[in-house]
């Protein structure tokens, strides 16, 4: 029984919430939402894209920090779990995006949550090995798993592994435009239009 102070009282019993929704919960929340959290669009910029480490497809040490987005004016990465579902997601960005906007550098995060993603490696390594080409591949980047996971996704907000994310990261290292799940029709046309009109307004050339 909570004897603290009705806030007190509140978050104790949140947390008991949390505890009662157990692991299925991510896995009925996108049920429950056709498998979209939320649609993509503009978001106000204030949000900074958080430095990564992890190792690439060959296991060698390998960073994203802003440095690397000063290059382009835009920047598109996915960040995911490791899941074959959200793998088949991300090309359904990343294959139109490409050929709309083939200059502007596509990233790959894979975010593991628990040490039996490991065991899935074999698998989805020859899926995305399969699947990608060298370039594609020497921008992927595994993070290690006990590496402020925690952090990276808060800051990502990538509340449901379920699914995955696609941030669009302007040279200042500022997500300005965000989705999730696979791409719908509407929303690659929204991605076009915002990058067009992105590039209009601040005098941009890709």
């Amino acid at each position: 029984m909570c004897m603290g102070t009705s806030l007190d009282c509140a978050n104790v019993l949140s947390r008991q919430e949390e505890a009662k929704r157990g692991n299925l919960w991510e896995f009925h929340e996108m049920k429950g939402s056709n498998g979209k959290l939320f649609p993509g669009g503009a978001t106000n910029g204030d949000k900074q894209f958080p430095a990564l480490e992890g190792k690439d497809v060959t296991g060698r040490t390998k960073t994203i920090k802003n440095s690397d987005f000063l290059k382009h004016p835009l920047n598109i990465v996915f960040v995911s779990q490791k899941r074959l579902l959200t793998h088949y997601n991300i090309l359904s960005w990343k294959r139109p995006m490409f050929k709309l906007f083939p200059m502007i550098p596509q990233y790959e995060v894979i975010i593991p949550t628990n040490i039996g993603y490991y065991l899935f490696d074999p698998l989805m390594w020859y899926r995305i090995k399969k699947d990608y080409n060298s370039e594609d591949l020497q921008k992927i980047i595994q993070m290690k798993i006990f590496t402020s996971v925690l952090e990276k996704d808060i800051k990502l907000e990538c509340e449901n592994s379920y699914t995955n994310y696609v941030y669009v990261v302007n040279k200042f290292g500022k997500i300005v435009w965000k989705a999730c799940g696979s791409a719908e029709s509407p929303e690659l046309i929204g991605l076009k239009e915002f990058i067009d009109q992105y590039c209009k307004e601040y005098n941009y050339k890709l």
